[in-house]
């Protein structure tokens, strides 16, 4: 196998981004080059914590979640435009690969990551699609376009644990797994950086707050938070999520 592994996180927020950098430390442990192929945030992440590596502009389907009303009627209006995207995500995908050589494709949550003819893995805690009792209806669809996209992947990663529900619930316990599904753990950029025996020290705050995700919702709840915390007396440490800025 030519030993390029290209990582493609999905752009719709940085949590893609972030769980993606123990994988690929454990992929340049294994002595292997690494191709990021990224967009937006993302990518900003990636290139400050791997600035040795090669990375490429590869944006995804651009989604904005609406600032009202229904989330998930917005969303369905986008599926069109999504289902787009994602084939012309896989064009761009086998350009990218060819150009790189690419030996292995890992997509994280990129339905149009894979490739006929490169061993590919899809990455997702989300097997199962929740929608709102009075659309219950549309689960069903929703879940088969999910799986249609997912078992072109050589091997489908879910970052979570197997027993007890693990941390993400329904969404990574379906009732039934792909043919090709296997639990991995937990994918934290935190693990390994401390020894879990000693004791931490104590944060300057009470409550951490980390956000991400598409605006401008990230943005109404990053505003609705600070709102509430000038009320309580304690210490509030923030994580934007915006790493394109120098604010605090």
């Amino acid at each position: 196998m030519n030993r390029t592994v290209l990582v493609c996180p999905l752009d719709w927020g940085i949590g893609h981004a972030t769980r993606c950098i123990p994988l690929i430390h454990r992929l340049q442990e294994a002595g292997l080059e690494v191709v990021i192929a990224a967009g937006g945030r993302p990518l900003d992440v990636l290139r400050r914590e791997f600035p040795d590596l090669i990375t490429v502009e590869f944006p995804g389907t651009r989604v904005r979640y609406p600032a009202g009303g229904s989330m998930v009627f917005a969303m369905l209006r986008m599926t069109p435009r999504m289902l787009m995207g994602i084939r012309l995500e896989h064009r761009k995908l086998r350009e990218i690969a060819a150009a790189y050589r690419a030996g292995l494709i890992i997509s994280d949550n990129r339905y149009g990551c894979w490739h006929p003819d490169i061993p590919s893995v899809f990455i997702t805690h989300q097997l199962e699609i929740r929608v709102p009792a009075r659309l219950k209806m549309l689960s069903g669809l929703l879940r088969a376009i999910s799986r249609h996209y997912i078992k072109k992947y050589r091997e489908c990663w879910i970052p979570d644990f197997e027993l007890h529900r693990g941390l993400a619930g329904d969404l990574s316990h379906p009732a039934k797994l792909p043919h090709h599904a296997y639990f991995i753990g937990i994918l934290s950029r935190f693990a390994g950086r401390r020894d879990p025996y000693r004791e931490a020290p104590r944060p300057g705050f009470d409550i951490l707050v980390m956000l991400s995700g598409p605006e401008p919702q990230r943005t109404i709840l990053e505003e609705k938070i600070l709102h509430q915390i000038v009320s309580i007396d304690m210490q509030v440490a923030m994580v934007r999520g915006m790493p394109e800025s120098n604010e605090a």
